[in-house]
């Protein structure tokens, strides 16, 4: 037994498939591969609706081939951001190198000025 679980409509699609084709397909008849075939519009889902539907041709290798373009419409337009808060500004903070500054006398900081 397996640990994982199948969701309600895969286990009605996995009923529905065993009740309809009970026999495995390389078993099959050839007049019974044709009903089976023939039967399968039960799997397809309803068809997009698409804005509209362009017949046309394209030059192949063997002569022109016939193609259909399903155009789906414009875009769906993407929702405005929130304009965010201003953010707080941080003053700028200037900072001088310590270099420049004389180091206290026979100080440990500086050993070559150390005397």
């Amino acid at each position: 037994m397996s640990r994982f679980t199948l969701n309600d409509e895969a286990r009605a699609y996995l009923a529905e498939n065993a009740r309809r084709n009970p026999v495995p397909a390389p078993q099959l008849t050839l007049a019974e591969a044709r009903a089976a075939a023939v039967d399968l519009a039960w799997r397809q889902s309803a068809p997009v609706p698409v804005a509209a539907v362009r017949d046309t041709f394209a030059v192949g290798p063997a002569g022109y081939v016939p193609l259909r373009i399903h155009d789906p419409g414009p875009a769906p337009r993407r929702a405005r951001r929130e304009p965010r808060a201003p953010r707080a500004r941080m003053p700028r903070i200037r900072l001088r190198p310590l270099r420049n500054r004389p180091c206290a006398p026979r100080s440990s900081c500086c050993p070559a000025e150390a005397g």
